[in-house]
């Protein structure tokens, strides 16, 4: 089951997810690090591997990791600007 799809509209996440691919999310109350996730946050949504976090200033974050590596470099999001945090649980790619 899942609460909602998005279709993927950059390559941000190439080679693993293909612009035009819809992704499947649940709500998550938990967070398995190194796997992906949608945080929707205040500054709009990320779709993103996600890694604990904890910058300079001593605020827990995010650790942003794009599969596109090369073109999209790490990035961090504080926690308290996350409104909510969905697990992919599927993938729906048209051939």
């Amino acid at each position: 089951s899942y609460d909602f799809s998005i279709i993927l509209k950059n390559d941000r996440m190439l080679p693993t997810y293909r612009p035009s691919d819809e992704l499947f999310f649940k709500a998550s109350d938990i967070y398995e690090w190194g796997n992906d996730y949608l945080l929707d946050t205040k500054e709009g949504p990320k779709f993103k591997k996600v890694y604990p976090y904890t910058d300079n200033k001593g605020r827990e974050c995010f650790r942003c990791v794009s599969y596109n590596k090369d073109k999209y470099p790490d990035f961090t999001i504080p926690r308290d600007i996350v409104l909510g945090h969905y697990r992919l649980v599927g993938v729906l790619r048209i051939l």
